[in-house]
């Protein structure tokens, strides 16, 4: 038999971290040696950058979607034209070539790459860039097109 249950250290116990938890914790027979998997439960700023990400890259789609791309143009995916805001904004590392070149690798936007805050950083610039190039923000588009479900 298996269970999940979330705890929390307090006073070097592990204890139920929620009412269910404790109940469960309380109802296991005593005396008996149990197997535990302890895993660090997900912060709620990953769950934020996940989602800020996710609406990020539905932005991006849209655009690309919207405006002169595909093949035979300088955005053949959407790929090639995330990155070519990311590197009109800065986010990117310059590689020196030889030659002289500087090959501008774009940042990683990643939660174990890029902070919470720089991505909506990032999210706000890209969001000016599209608006002062092609005149259309598609993050507003989106949120307009999928609106959120009234609370009831």
């Amino acid at each position: 038999m298996s269970h999940k249950i979330a705890v929390e250290m307090r006073d070097g116990r592990l204890i139920g971290a929620d009412a269910w938890a404790a109940e469960q914790i309380a109802a296991l027979p005593r005396g008996v040696v149990y197997n535990a998997v302890v895993t660090v439960a997900r912060r709620t700023a990953d769950d934020e950058h996940a989602g800020t990400l996710r609406f990020y890259m539905a932005g991006i789609n849209l655009l690309y979607d919207s405006v002169d791309t595909g093949p035979g143009t300088p955005f053949p995916t959407s790929k090639y034209l995330r990155k070519h805001i990311l590197r009109e904004l800065g986010f990117y590392v310059a590689i020196p070539q030889p030659g002289g070149a500087v090959r501008k690798d774009v940042d990683s936007m990643a939660l174990d790459k890029m902070e919470l805050e720089d991505l909506k950083l990032c999210l706000e610039l890209s969001r000016a860039y599209c608006v002062a190039t092609w005149g259309f923000d598609p993050w507003e588009e989106w949120k307009r097109q999928h609106p959120l479900p009234a609370k009831a």
